[in-house]
């Protein structure tokens, strides 16, 4: 029995396989935490991670019926003891399980319940990933509805995330357009998909979607092109050690080669495609074999290019997921009765299977080549009036693809408005957000969205400054609107820029006042040293702030008339309340005797002074030996020297011991 400390640890060591898609290992240490947890009731949590665990390795693993097993079991332990998180993780598991054994229907109602749960958890990553399945489920059915879940699925990613998932939809998108021939979304797709995990350190999906860039060339038959793009991934693969990739890899070379009738290199990687493939694996299994019974017909060896290719239809009775090849492998055991010119009646019987298979997949290049076949079938046969309605159906079907590239270009084009209609759509919405993200707190925004309105919070302990002009009545007298409005916007940007570089909250501007905070929306335990920092900082930059106004802005004799720029600040620091409320013009603002204190330091203060409270002044030394610690390097905390003020009147406030901060040095 393990302890928990143990298990913890092994649970990052299944993470760790997870991560480098190293399924094997991972389904190893995923049954040892499963026989070393079972005894110990304190560790179901990590005993159902486990069983999940288990079971998402053994479905990456191609062992399906495995997979569905285990997972059942660990639905029912993560039921049982209420564990929500694995629940949703499991029903995704066995989900993609049920696809894996040709089961779409049955793995789509376990996609929709884990969906449930994900939204009901708010697991944006979770949810986009089962949303990124339903869409692989309609990719070949109902490739709309297929696009739909896939942009959902990427809408639903946040902003940093800690998963692979956003990596995996792009991927998706790749290959759903690789699938349709709109080569150059699909490479717009694949591109971004290898940025993100080239970005995000998922190292082990790299190979697949350079497999993706090295399919786009084959289907371009750029076959150069594609063997270089490939010959760089195998590289990798054999690097990182991922065995799907490098299975996909050293199959699409073989293909390569075999296209270009280097046979023996062709064979070399079949064979080695061979070796990685799982043994349950039937479809990649009789891809390779087909491949390697290729070779031997181009060979001109017809008796062993035969019985490859009948082995070829042998396992996929056992477990058929792909039509197309088995269409493709009774044409060319036909094909070689054909040229040995024995059996014509078993040739016509495996053509017809064929030429059936390929309709119900609505595949017309397989059809029309099948068709190609019936025609030297009939003429071996001296059947001329078949062979006649066989060219009919030939042209027919050559027609029919012209049709078919004509309504390909025509969808292609829809689906680009439609495509270009949901980026403007997001880029609308996102451009909204980075609005209020200007107005409110990213995080206060995140809330709202989220429907959380009012917002009311409480805070401790935070640090208030406010600055305003001196002399600021004076000065607006002398000058137009159209200037005023110019200063201030040059004075408060400045200051906006000092804010954001000690990590402090702007709140409002009243007038010519300037209010932020430090410690609200997000607690900060060093608020009070940022805040001084920041201060002085903002004395620095009024002090040094130089105003240019355009000659549009006519006359500018004035500026000789009106005095040098002054601020003065205030700070405090005490509870507050803070939030939004209403349902128009949102505001994020603060409540209480701190804030009403802070606006006092600041009127009761001197030109160029920063003027602190008691308070304040005891928060700063009370803190200065972990200030180093908690701050960060832009607000490392230079050494500050508070200069006594003495007892003073404040209005509202009664008397109040007050300070001057300032460096040892002074202020300026």
């Amino acid at each position: 029995m393990l302890q928990e400390s143990e298990a913890l640890k092994l649970q990052e060591v299944i993470e760790l396989c997870r991560h480098r898609s190293n399924f094997t290992d991972m389904l190893h240490h995923a049954e040892e935490l499963t026989e070393g947890t079972k005894e110990n009731r304190l560790l179901v949590g990590l005993h159902s991670y486990a069983l999940t665990a288990c079971t998402d390795a053994l479905r990456h693993l191609h062992r399906a019926t495995e997979a569905i097993a285990k997972g059942q079991h660990a639905l029912s332990f993560a039921r049982d003891y209420g564990i929500e998180t694995e629940e949703a993780i499991t029903l995704n598991a066995i989900g993609n399980a049920y696809n894996m054994v040709g089961q779409p229907e049955q793995a789509l109602t376990y996609f929709l319940q884990g969906l449930e749960i994900e939204e009901r958890l708010n697991h944006s990553e979770r949810k986009a990933g089962i949303l990124h399945n339903i869409g692989t489920i309609y990719r070949y059915t109902q490739p709309e509805q297929a696009l739909e879940y896939y942009n959902r699925a990427l809408g639903s990613i946040p902003e940093n995330p800690v998963t692979p998932f956003k990596g995996i939809i792009l991927r998706s998108l790749a290959e759903y357009y690789v699938g349709y021939g709109d080569y150059s979304s699909a490479l717009n797709y694949a591109y971004q998909a290898l940025d993100f995990f080239d970005t995000y350190g998922y190292e082990s999906h790299v190979p697949i979607i350079r497999n993706i860039i090295g399919l786009v060339y084959w289907e371009l038959n750029e076959l150069d092109n594609a063997e270089s793009v490939f010959l760089q991934s195998l590289e990798l693969c054999r690097t990182i050690q991922t065995p799907f990739a490098l299975r996909q890899v050293l199959v699409m070379l073989a293909h390569i080669y075999s296209e270009k009738r280097h046979l023996d290199e062709a064979v070399k990687y079949y064979e080695e495609a061979l070796e990685v493939t799982d043994e349950e694996d039937y479809t990649s299994k009789a891809n390779i074999e087909n491949g390697l019974a290729a070779v031997e017909f181009y060979r001109e060896n017809y008796d062993t290019a035969e019985k490859g290719f009948r082995r070829v239809l042998e396992i996929l009775a056992i477990d058929n997921k792909d039509p197309g090849l088995e269409a493709v492998a009774k044409q060319m055991t036909a094909r070689c009765l054909l040229v040995k010119k024995t059996n014509t009646e078993e040739a016509h019987t495996l053509l017809t299977s064929a030429l059936e298979k390929a309709k119900t997949i609505n595949n017309t290049p397989i059809q029309l080549s099948i068709r190609d076949n019936f025609d030297e079938l009939f003429i071996l046969c001296g059947d001329y009036k078949q062979a006649y309605e066989n060219h009919v159906e030939i042209r027919r079907l050559v027609e029919s693809m012209r049709d078919e590239a004509a309504r390909d270009v025509l969808e292609r084009k829809e689906t680009e408005l439609k495509e270009m209609e949901r980026t403007k759509q997001l880029a609308l919405a996102k451009e909204r957000e980075n609005i209020l993200n200007n107005i409110l707190p990213e995080e206060i925004t995140t809330r709202l969205i989220q429907g959380e309105n009012p917002i009311a919070d409480h805070f401790e302990m935070v640090s208030i400054l406010f600055m305003d002009i001196v002399d600021f009545t004076y000065l607006s007298s002398k000058i137009s609107a159209q200037q005023l409005v110019h200063l201030l916007n040059n004075i408060f940007t400045a200051a906006d820029g000092v804010m954001r570089k000690f990590g402090m909250e702007k709140i409002k501007t009243i007038g010519d006042a300037y209010m932020a905070v430090a410690g609200a929306p997000v607690v900060q335990e060093d608020h009070a040293h940022r805040a001084a920092q920041a201060a002085l900082k903002l004395l620095d930059v009024m002090q040094n702030l130089v105003v240019t106004f355009p000659e549009s802005y006519g006359e500018r004799i004035w500026i000789e008339s009106i005095p040098e720029i002054q601020v003065r600040i205030g700070l405090h620091c005490g509870p507050v309340a803070a939030g939004v409320v209403g349902e128009n013009k949102f505001l994020y603002d603060l409540w209480g005797d701190a804030v009403n204190t802070a606006s006092r330091m600041e009127s009761h203060g001197e030109a160029g002074k920063i003027h602190v409270s008691e308070e304040f002044r005891n928060a700063v030394v009370s803190t200065s030996s972990t200030a180093a610690t908690l701050a960060t390097d832009t607000t490392a905390t230079p050494h500050l020297e508070f200069i006594e003020r003495g007892e003073i009147e404040i209005k509202g406030k009664g008397i109040m011991r007050t300070y001057f901060l300032e460096r040892p040095d002074g202020n300026g």
